[in-house]
């Protein structure tokens, strides 16, 4: 039986590493892009900035956007990276975006991101799953 409860506990924290390793991924193409997406278009740099995470099914409520925020998503990814790491299999993750003009931007009103973002990532969704999966089986 203790051997039992020491696997189930060993494949745990591997499904709580893939939920935060994939939530993580999914953020980092609709944010600043890579493989799959462009991420979000930069003008100002005011609706990449504007991304946020939530866990749970809590109040989805926005959040205090600071003027002059970092332009490439950077302070964006990094703080939804902290808040990933408390991301458990079987919690809803949220990524938010309560920018005035983001739905806009998801539906090809940039050149940078013609086909949107959300949509080309979450279409992507099972190969990156897969490649987090393989990456994180290979250490």
């Amino acid at each position: 039986m203790a051997s039992l409860r020491k696997f189930q506990h060993k494949l745990k924290g591997r499904q709580d590493a893939l939920v935060r390793a994939v939530a993580y991924e999914l953020a980092r193409e609709v944010i600043v892009g890579g493989d799959y997406s462009p991420g979000t278009p930069v003008d100002t740099g005011f609706a990449r900035s504007s991304w946020y995470v939530r866990l749970g099914a809590g109040t989805m409520l926005g959040r205090t956007i600071t003027p002059g925020a970092v332009p490439g998503g950077d302070s964006a990814l990094a703080e939804a990276s902290v808040l990933l790491l408390g991301a458990k299999a079987g919690e809803s993750v949220f990524l938010l975006n309560d920018t005035e003009y983001i739905l806009p931007l998801e539906y090809g009103h940039s050149q940078q991101a013609p086909h949107g973002m959300v949509r080309i990532t979450v279409a992507s969704g099972q190969m990156i799953v897969d490649k987090v999966a393989k990456r994180l089986t290979a250490s």
